[in-house]
């Protein structure tokens, strides 16, 4: 999370006024996105496909892959990582030929929804495997590519704090291949393990206030008391931004000073004098200010904004029935932060 303060000084005076398989992913200002993967049945799947070209059979019984329960993913160059929890909930395989529906050679309760994709059922190996062999009239290679469906939750929330840069690590995956030859001989049971790379890369959002609004000293014009009490015409904006490459995905802005708590309002005192204050009023998307809180500000402007506008309205106001005129001032620190 990075911030900015500004110090606005309100002094008021009596003068003037790729093909493989492979999942990478980015993170721009907090939100993440996929660069090559898609959604299927509640999973991610890899737009890639991973090779794996077993030997002819005469049947074949489709399994779901394992994996670890958690992936570690490393920052290079860096000390950070992130834990990413793991979970192969189906397979999608790029099959020569449907076949017909053959009895299961090991018990499974894995589903079929689509047409060359199966889905993880339960828990457990026969969980796995799903309930029926594909049977072929001629012994033949029954698919020669997978991809597999992944659950691996929430990223965007998993890497909230992270400091920048580029992640990674490596799915193990384990590919049961359960099969018989011929029609008469007996299942043979293979593993194949497969390696899948994973690279998530955190970009920070870059902002900027311009300079000329970081330390701001506003001049209002006040001749009599009378002129502090009669209203808006002495209100001057204060002009406050914070421009952005990206879109912020959590930010707060904070609005420092001494409170007179006054109800309903945001008024600092004025230094070292207790009958004069200062009112803050928003002007645009910032709809609030209230003195010595945390305000969410991204809750307030439209989704994708690039460009905050926290300009305000500063009015001088009385606290008590008699002012004395005379210079004072009143300081608010502004406390930006986003990420």
């Amino acid at each position: 999370m990075k911030f900015t303060n500004c110090y606005v000084l309100l002094l008021l005076c009596s003068a003037t006024s790729a093909h493989a398989a492979n999942l990478s992913g980015d993170i721009n200002g907090g939100v993440f996105s996929w660069n090559n993967a898609y959604s299927q049945n509640g999973g991610i799947v890899p737009q890639g496909w991973m090779n794996a070209v077993p030997e002819a059979v005469a049947e074949w019984q489709p399994s779901v892959p394992s994996a670890p329960a958690t992936l570690t993913l490393t920052q290079n160059g860096g000390s950070a990582s992130v834990v990413v929890p793991v979970d192969v909930i189906g397979v999608q395989y790029n099959a020569n030929g449907r076949g017909s529906d053959g009895t299961a050679f090991f018990a499974g309760s894995a589903t079929q929804p689509n047409p060359n994709v199966w889905m993880k059922a339960g828990s457990g190996v026969s969980a796995q495997f799903f309930s029926k062999t594909v049977a072929f009239t001629n012994a033949q290679t029954p698919f020669t590519a997978f991809k597999p469906i992944l659950d691996v939750g929430d990223i965007q929330t998993l890497f909230r704090g992270k400091p920048s840069g580029v992640y990674q690590g490596n799915i193990a995956l384990t590919l049961p291949l359960v099969y018989k030859r011929t029609s008469v001989e007996q299942v043979t049971y293979r593993i194949k393990q497969f390696t899948l790379p994973v690279q998530i890369t955190k970009r920070s959002v870059t902002c900027t206030i311009p300079t000329e609004q970081m330390n701001q000293t506003v001049i209002l014009g006040i001749s009599t008391a009378a002129d502090i009490v009669s209203g808006s015409v002495y209100s001057t904006k204060v002009p406050l931004q914070l421009n952005c490459d990206s879109s912020v995905y959590s930010g707060t802005i904070t609005f420092l000073g001494n409170d007179a708590n006054i109800i309903g309002k945001a008024v600092v005192k004025a230094k070292n004098r207790h009958d004069i204050g200062v009112e803050l009023t928003s002007i645009k998307n910032l709809t609030r200010i209230e003195l010595n809180k945390v305000i969410d500000y991204t809750t307030l402007f439209p989704a994708n904004t690039k460009n905050y506008d926290f300009s305000f309205n500063a009015k001088p106001v009385a606290l008590q029935p008699i002012v004395a005129p005379g210079d004072y001032e009143a300081q608010v620190v502004i406390n930006v932060m986003y990420n």
